[in-house]
């Protein structure tokens, strides 16, 4: 390694292969900011899914979240007045809390792709030198992590997932709440 240092990284080399190693380490006319936008947008490729499936999980998790909270009223208010039904809303309670915490671990899953490749393109915007190889070795850090096909199915996935249970949450949560209701006034 030191025998090269100071050396640029395609000395030494002619012709077609200097051209392919040139363009390959963004030497090429306008390579910074071409090399710059091209990172960028393989980047999006994956991110733009990836924040999109995001939002719809915290959504998921906001919305299961809220029929967990539910059930925890009625079971307690069941328990309170000492009214039937406590087996019944804690295997509820159980099966809901277990979808609220499958929301959570999807949530971070899909952020231990969307941070850091959000965290590299704002970087890749503003590097802190114009050097492509800086840029290179940046995209480099995270290039493992783009996916755009898996990102889209995580995507896909994250709606119909978030549909399917604001639809249920949303059939459910003011039957909880009338069962809240007859509780309180039993």
């Amino acid at each position: 390694d030191s025998q090269y240092s100071g050396q640029q990284p395609c000395s030494g080399l002619r012709g077609d292969t200097l051209r392919d190693c040139q363009n390959f380490i963004g030497y090429k006319s306008g390579d910074f900011n071409d090399l710059q936008k091209v990172y960028i947008e393989q980047i999006d490729l994956t991110l733009l899914p990836m924040q999109a499936a995001e939002k719809n999980v915290q959504e998921s998790i906001n919305s299961q979240r809220s029929l967990v909270n539910k059930l925890s009223e009625l079971k307690f208010c069941q328990i309170n007045r000492n009214v039937a039904g406590k087996e019944a809303t804690q295997t509820e309670l159980d099966a809901e809390q277990k979808k609220l915490d499958k929301f959570v671990a999807d949530l971070i899953s899909i952020q231990d792709i969307s941070i850091p490749l959000l965290n590299a393109k704002l970087h890749l915007q503003n590097p802190p030198t114009k050097d492509s190889h800086d840029l290179t070795a940046a995209f480099n850090e995270i290039r493992n992590l783009l996916n755009p096909t898996r990102a889209n199915e995580i995507k896909l996935a994250s709606e119909k997932d978030m549909n399917d249970n604001k639809s249920a949450v949303s059939q459910r949560l003011p039957q909880v709440q009338q069962s809240i209701t007859t509780c309180a006034s039993s």
